[in-house]
């Protein structure tokens, strides 16, 4: 209630930029985040071995998965070894995901459960599995 409450503007939600990291061998996700993840931007990090030793089982796993993108920006972020390079989930709109390079992911982009529009443009998709069509994908 308290983030309705507040108003759903950018000077109330999210608006983070992670930048600059190197983000590795966590079990589960390396960056993650629901609605706080609106307005903001990744970029220029460095995500591997994401998932891979299968410690933990379930959803949530992956390189960046984020709930609720809106306006969000991803950007310059080399993503590899990971058991799915990003995962987009519920009411991803005015998503961009934009010059990334993904490499050795066993998948490497998820968009699922979409609200529209998103941008996926000028990333270099190497994995074997570039993305996986979900039920009621536009996909």
């Amino acid at each position: 209630y308290a983030i309705y409450s507040a108003g759903w503007k950018r000077e109330n939600i999210g608006s983070h930029v992670v930048r600059n990291n190197v983000i590795h061998d966590c079990g589960q996700t390396g960056i993650v985040g629901h609605m706080g993840c609106a307005f903001s931007r990744i970029e220029h990090n460095h995500i591997y071995n994401i998932g891979r030793k299968q410690e933990f089982w379930g959803h949530e796993i992956a390189g960046i998965k984020f709930h609720a993108p809106i306006d969000t920006v991803i950007e310059n972020n080399n993503i590899h070894d990971c058991s799915l390079g990003i995962w987009l989930d519920w009411q991803v709109q005015g998503t961009r995901i934009t010059k990334n390079l993904f490499h050795k992911n066993g998948r490497d982009l998820m968009i699922e459960v979409t609200h529209g529009p998103c941008l996926v443009d000028d990333n270099i998709f190497l994995s074997h599995h570039l993305i996986k069509k979900t039920s009621g994908s536009i996909w």
